[in-house]
């Protein structure tokens, strides 16, 4: 019989043993702990029986529970095959597709495929190599380690909560802007696509937040559909339309206009179009007349085969990917930088469009859970990392719910911070840079309401195995008053941890918990009005808003949490930040701000359960 190892399909870290195969029968024999041995004998419907390795219990699984890590053998769909061989599928009820040896991601070091699927062997006798193991394919845990056995959807140890990645979160692109199907680059993303494929070098300047190279790109996919925005638009003014030609991480969804990062052009100052490798018609590179010539060796026609081409057709000029790369700004070539302050706009003008009043110099805002009081996510979330993000990209106010472990990691950055003084929301912290902003006026704090007692089904409170009920918590808020140090305008921002409500019963305005998410959305806005939000030039309300952020999703005029006089509003809608929802948010408003030129993005998780968000602009 095969060994297996028992994968917990619910993530419980746990898997059941039942006494038969029968899906409706609830007769277990026992639970084990996810990652155990056991070997596998007889077949029944979509159950298999085991033999636990080294203990006495037997009983049936599932087959999605069995994973034959010792082959690596994986179906089309991203499970491993039921019985660890290639061409077979994870179950019965998967369409696969199938695949063999060759699709398991398993590479030789010459960048080939091994010849049997498997990694630290070769492609073939003839290669020397070297061998590579798992580490090396770029598979990584959600902690930010490679995953143990090379593979996307597993962490890097038994001891490690992740969470798990697939191949999606790795930032290998296609050329048309989608993710590679498999995470690996110089792949597409589909069988239908042309591409082209990616190494992943191209070479362009670095995204801010993968630090991955970026793409010179015309995507006009999925969200792309209808234009772009440089992410610098309120200093540079960029809007560009869908099909235009700009600096573009697909990942990150970060896009950079010809302007703020300085980009190639034919010798008549027009664009060049990327063309991947799909027009090889034995075009040159117009890199050979230049000094050195060719970076890619071409000293005539019919050299290019499989060369990535940029290309303006009206003048007929051709720059491979290498001279293309040469060709760049010299201040960002092969350079990390920050796409933050002057630095990425020196000798170029200003083209922002204000309103009267606006502010010329907008203030950058982010948020981010620290999850302190996470038992799971605690010990994974990393200040520093985040901190360090923040403080290079100049983010000059951080609200951080759950935040107390982040205070050294902020103030080693040079962060100051105001905390509320409750024992709950002495966790929510405020992080500002006191080179950009100055207190002007004592923190003020508000109680905001939870949704009370847990109910069941049938309406009848819960209660723990003490006997005393359950609740829904209570959440906390606190403003400050600020004076923008180089605009002398005067900002209000506002930290909101709030607390739990039932996401069901809350959007029955006629109930207990539908009143409750009403007065605490009022409490939120109460407190702003109490300290003259109205008289404001820059109103922020930002934080973790849990469920409440669900029903901003549903209805912003009417869950929004700025109050109704302030002008000018716009809040962040970046999709998910939490496995149940966007419950992180961003509110801005104020005679001062542009809400045009305010941009949104949704950031790494730092270790956290939550993603951080920015807003930028402000």
């Amino acid at each position: 019989m095969s060994t297996y190892t028992l994968k917990d399909r619910h993530r419980t870290g746990r898997v059941s043993i039942r006494a038969s195969a029968d899906p409706h029968r609830k007769d277990f024999v026992g639970r084990v702990s996810d990652g155990t041995q056991a070997t596998v004998g007889s077949e029944q419907g979509d159950y298999m029986h085991v033999q636990i390795v080294d203990r006495s219990i037997s009983g049936w699984v599932h087959k999605d529970s069995l994973s034959r890590q010792d082959s690596g053998a994986m179906c089309g769909c991203g499970k491993p095959t039921y019985n660890g061989q290639w061409n077979e599928l994870c179950s019965r009820a998967c369409s696969g597709p199938r695949l063999t040896g060759k699709d398991s991601g398993a590479m030789c070091g010459c960048g080939k495929p091994t010849y049997n699927g498997q990694w630290n062997e070769l492609c073939s006798r003839a290669c020397s190599g070297p061998r590579l193991t798992g580490k090396d394919s770029g598979a990584m845990c959600g902690c930010g380690k490679p995953t143990y056995n090379g593979q996307w959807n597993e962490l890097c140890s038994r001891a490690c909560s992740g969470p798990r990645l697939t191949g999606k979160d790795s930032g290998a692109m296609c050329g048309c802007g989608k993710p590679t199907y498999n995470g690996q680059w110089n792949e597409l993303c589909s069988r239908a696509c042309s591409g082209p494929r990616l190494t992943g070098k191209e070479g362009g300047p670095k995204c801010p937040d993968c630090d991955k190279c970026m793409q010179w790109s015309d995507s006009s996919r999925e969200e792309y559909a209808h234009g772009w925005r440089c992410n610098n638009i309120d200093r540079c003014g960029s809007n560009g339309k869908a099909g235009y030609l700009r600096w573009c991480c697909a990942a990150c969804k970060n896009d950079f206009c010809h302007e703020c990062y300085k980009v190639p052009k034919c010798p008549q100052g027009h664009l060049l179009w990327p063309l991947g490798n799909r027009e090889d018609n034995g075009w040159a590179c117009d890199g050979r007349r230049s000094p050195g010539g060719c970076l890619s060796g071409c000293t005539g026609f019919h050299q290019s085969l499989r060369w990535n081409r940029f290309r303006c057709a009206e003048c007929d000029y051709d720059l491979c990917g290498r001279c293309f790369d040469r060709r760049q700004d010299p201040g960002m070539g092969g350079t990390k930088r920050s796409f933050s302050g002057d630095e990425s706009f020196r000798g170029q003008s200003t083209r922002l469009q204000t309103l009267p009043g606006a502010s010329e110099t907008p203030l950058k805002v982010a948020v981010w859970n620290g999850a302190s009081d996470d038992g799971t996510y605690k010990s994974t979330a990393d200040s520093s990392k985040a901190a360090e993000h923040f403080a290079s990209g100049g983010i000059a106010v951080i609200i951080c719910p759950e935040g107390s472990l982040a205070r050294d990691a902020f103030a080693t950055k040079g962060y100051q911070v105001k905390a509320g003084h409750d024992s709950f929301a002495a966790k929510l912290l405020m992080f500002y840079d006191p080179k950009v902003l100055t207190p002007t006026a004592e923190l003020q704090e508000k109680h905001i309401r939870g949704g009370g007692p847990k109910l069941d089904k049938d309406d009848q409170p819960r209660f723990d195995h003490t006997g005393k009920p359950l609740l829904f918590r209570g959440g906390s808020c606190f403003c400050v008053w600020f004076k923008q140090i180089d605009t002398d305008q005067d900002v209000l921002v506002t930290a909101v941890h709030a607390g739990h409500y039932d996401t069901v019963r809350m959007r029955n305005p006629s109930c207990e918990q539908g009143k409750r998410v009403g007065e605490a959305i009022a409490a939120i806005r109460k407190l702003q009005e109490d300290n003259g939000a109205n008289e404001a030039d820059k109103v922020i309300v930002a934080g973790d808003f849990n469920e409440l952020g669900l029903l901003m999703q549903d209805d912003m005029a009417m869950w929004g949490p700025l109050p109704g006089s302030i002008p000018n509003k716009s809040c962040s809608d970046v999709g998910d930040t939490h496995k149940n929802g966007q419950f992180d948010r961003i509110a801005t408003g104020g005679q001062a701000v542009k809400s045009s030129a305010v941009t949104h993005r949704n950031l790494d998780k730092f270790g956290s359960d939550h993603n951080a968000v920015s807003a930028w602009g402000v």
